[in-house]
């Protein structure tokens, strides 16, 4: 991507865009003058993983792109000529189109309405042959193979917490939520494994995760099919613990939407857990828009029944069942848009 850089700021670039990158991302090129981008072509095309939005373009511009609620803006910077239409042709994602153009801002935003607000799975943005391709992935079709149902699917388990970090004190001194958190993704580890899927854990034993950018690394670097943060709740001793219980699904991006909707279904059924609401929320490892991601709170360990469930094998084997569970149940759930 290529902008022009107006200022440095605590080791940050500014771009003319309005974006920031840190200056070790970037390269200058002093003796250049970026050109002004040209539409020069718009198509999108179903490759059956995914649906490609491309735009062939006479500069890699700076590009953002956001799905909220059922819309998805794609905003291409330093391109005052206007758009270029496209004929939205046969796809499982989008049902309209519209474009527009801002002269005194020099973007050009294409506004694609989704056929409807789950039906989101995240995307990514690359540059490649003179073209910026938007890659959005399309719903999955559910395998044949009853035995191996996640067959080719890579899954990022992340046990919260760990070392240093206890994370929510339990409701006695036993297990606190790094090692419940832990307990579980283990058996779903196996779990999962043994549905096909190819799992990667942040953690599998009791370490210190330095920061929450730590482990977006290894979310950047493996760019897995799903991500399953696994959590515990708990309140401060000045409440009264016993009434307060359930289970909590989290998402940030859009694409965690129908993930941590079918996750939550399928948990408190097996667990026979009071259902919370499912919640938006900015969570840092929840920040990636390239794939489904959720934070599951299991329960509340400061609730003492939850607490002796949560540490007891049971309650550490159905909470593995409920998550994988909740997996297959996030696929069945798209089978409605799949084409």
């Amino acid at each position: 991507m290529r902008d022009t850089v107006v200022a440095l700021r605590d080791g940050f670039y500014q771009l003319r865009s309005g974006g920031f990158i840190p200056a070790s991302h970037g390269v200058l090129m002093p003796e250049r003058t970026l050109l002004t981008n040209r539409i020069l072509s718009a198509a999108i095309e179903n490759t059956g993983g995914v649906t490609e939005i491309r735009f062939a373009t006479t500069e890699n511009v700076p590009v953002d792109a956001r799905c909220v609620d059922g819309i998805f803006t794609v905003t291409l910077f330093n391109t005052p000529d206007g758009a270029r239409s496209f004929e939205l042709t046969d796809n499982p994602m989008f049902r309209s189109v519209q474009s527009s153009a801002n002269r005194s801002k020099r973007t050009v935003t294409y506004t694609f309405n989704l056929i409807h607000a789950d039906n989101w799975y995240g995307f990514e943005v690359v540059y490649e042959g003179g073209s910026v391709i938007i890659r959005v992935k399309n719903p999955r079709k559910k395998s044949a193979d009853t035995a191996r149902p996640l067959d080719g699917m890579t899954v990022i388990v992340d046990p919260g917490h760990g070392g240093i970090d206890s994370g929510a004190l339990g409701f006695t001194p036993r297990k606190n939520e790094k090692d419940l958190n832990l307990d579980i993704s283990l058996q779903l580890r196996d779990k999962l494994r043994s549905m096909g899927a190819n799992v990667v854990m942040t953690r599998e034993t009791d370490i210190f995760i330095v920061t929450p950018a730590a482990r977006m690394d290894i979310f950047n670097e493996v760019n897995p099919d799903l991500m399953i943060s696994v959590h515990h709740n708990s309140l401060g001793d000045a409440q009264d613990n016993s009434l307060i219980r359930g289970y909590l699904g989290l998402y940030h991006n859009e694409s965690g939407r129908l993930f941590s909707a079918s996750m939550s279904r399928a948990i408190t059924e097996e667990l026979n857990r009071f259902e919370r609401t499912v919640r938006h929320q900015a969570v840092g490892v929840l920040r990636n828009h390239k794939f489904p991601s959720t934070v599951l709170e299991m329960s509340f360990i400061s609730n003492p029944d939850e607490y002796e469930f949560a540490v007891s094998a049971e309650g550490v084997r159905r909470s593995a069942d409920g998550i994988a569970n909740g997996v297959l149940a996030w696929i069945d759930d798209q089978q409605k848009w799949v084409k």
